[in-house]
């Protein structure tokens, strides 16, 4: 099943500047099912053709004050891990925390999670650990769309 214009449109904006080409992955939501409460995490991911590695960006909700020290992601036989989290900010939000981070993965490494039929899985470790993931309806969805803004990057690291 292929992705429309239209629908990839909506997942991803594009900007050409003095650096190169850069993708902007907009914001997508995925959930947590924890023994305590539903919560939830968003992520977005920004790619600039002169570089090699993503710049994912997500915010989490943590009940304490001490926010999260690393994040795994995982998706069939594929998995990476970063300990190197930089907070953007905090923020008091009801009866927890909203936390912004930044970190950087190979731009290879995250292209094989979208490769994988398994859903990917974003484990963040601190005083308590927890997972969030895509449905596999919400996945199968998603790697279509991501992998057709891949194949625009191929494309256009290609001809440059």
């Amino acid at each position: 099943m292929s992705v429309s214009a239209q629908d990839i449109d909506k997942r991803y904006v594009m900007h050409i500047g003095a650096e190169g080409t850069v993708y902007h992955f907009l914001p997508v939501k995925v959930s947590s099912y924890r023994i305590d409460k539903k919560t939830h995490c968003t992520y977005d991911m920004t790619y600039n053709t002169s570089e090699d590695s993503i710049v994912l960006n997500f915010t989490v909700f943590v009940e304490t004050e001490n926010g999260i020290d690393s994040l795994a992601l995982c998706s069939g036989k594929n998995a990476v891990a970063n300990s190197c989290l930089n907070l953007l900010y905090v923020e008091r939000a009801k009866e927890s925390y909203r936390y912004r981070y930044t970190s950087r993965f190979s731009y290879v490494d995250i292209k094989s999670l979208f490769a994988e039929k398994s859903p990917l899985i974003f484990t963040f470790y601190g005083d308590k650990t927890f997972e969030c993931s895509y449905t596999d309806k919400k996945w199968k969805k998603e790697c279509r769309m991501i992998n057709e803004v891949f194949n625009l990057i191929r494309i256009q690291k290609s001809i440059q």
